[in-house]
């Protein structure tokens, strides 16, 4: 019988979960921005909002690989989401069959393994006093689908610093905490598409990226469906591809999520 072994299961976390740092404790550390940097900022981003897809549920299938140091395995399965309210995933990599179960709500996270009947559930700060890293369900979400955002949440994004290139706008915004460096980079392509979301300690020793590409029209908008995920921190280092298919905004979805009373639950360690 096939299983799930540790590495495995917190890789999956961190796909679906993406561990970013601590979201509101940063100081801002970089030089604001002109004026006319300002104004651009604030077109750029009215277009990227207004190029992205709207919607209030979203579902797909998808396709993909996990890998890291040690293996590369396959991702397949469904995804649901309900704009604000929760990420609801299934994996099911070999022949149909269900491994595991995910639930994101604003408040938790909730795992199943349905192979070795255990489950997992925590609030977020679990997660971030056991590696460092601090959750959010909005930041979650909105890299699952494309959505621009600020961070940390508070901040806003005129405040970021501006460039371009021939291809891209980008935006960047730096902080300090603890004499540590931070850095979250977003890449605009000139069709207004979020080409890139990056989080990272300043000298690249832990990051969590997100990269969108074959954009196709999904109700008169521009959608990525692939994203490469990279990611690095002090438990692993690895990445995902994720093949977005068979995509259908605002139908009526569910959310079902059982624990069975016989599952024990478990603690990534």
């Amino acid at each position: 019988m096939m299983s799930l072994n540790k590495n495995v299961k917190y890789g999956i976390l961190i796909i679906f979960v993406s561990g970013f740092f601590s979201c509101n404790i940063f100081k801002k550390n970089v030089k604001k921005p002109e004026k006319s940097e300002n104004l651009k900022i604030s077109k750029i981003t009215k277009n990227v909002k207004s190029e992205a897809l709207q919607f209030q549920t979203f579902s797909a299938g998808f396709y993909g690989t996990y890998s890291d140091k040690k293996q590369k395995l396959p991702l397949k399965g469904i995804i649901k989401i309900k704009k604000d309210t929760f990420i609801w995933i299934t994996l099911r990599p070999f022949m149909g069959i269900e491994l595991a179960r995910i639930l994101l709500t604003t408040d938790s996270i909730k795992y199943i393994d349905k192979i070795n009947n255990n489950y997992f559930e925590e609030n977020y700060d679990y997660l971030k006093n056991k590696y460092g890293f601090s959750f959010n369900y909005k930041i979650i979400e909105s890299c699952l689908t494309n959505k621009i955002f600020t961070y940390p949440i508070t901040e806003k994004i005129e405040n970021y610093s501006f460039s371009e290139n021939d291809s891209l706008f980008l935006l960047q915004n730096e902080y300090t905490e603890h004499s540590i460096k931070y850095n979250h980079l977003l890449n605009i392509n000139r069709d207004y598409y979020l080409k890139k979301n990056k989080l990272a300690l300043t000298d690249n020793s832990n990051f969590a990226e997100f990269n969108y590409s074959e954009f196709k029209q999904l109700n008169s908008k521009m959608f990525p469906y692939k994203i490469i995920i990279n990611f690095k921190n002090n438990i692993t280092t690895g990445s995902a591809v994720l093949n977005y298919k068979n995509i259908v905004p605002d139908k009526n979805i569910s959310a079902k999520f059982v624990i069975p009373k016989h599952y024990k639950r478990i603690n990534f360690e």
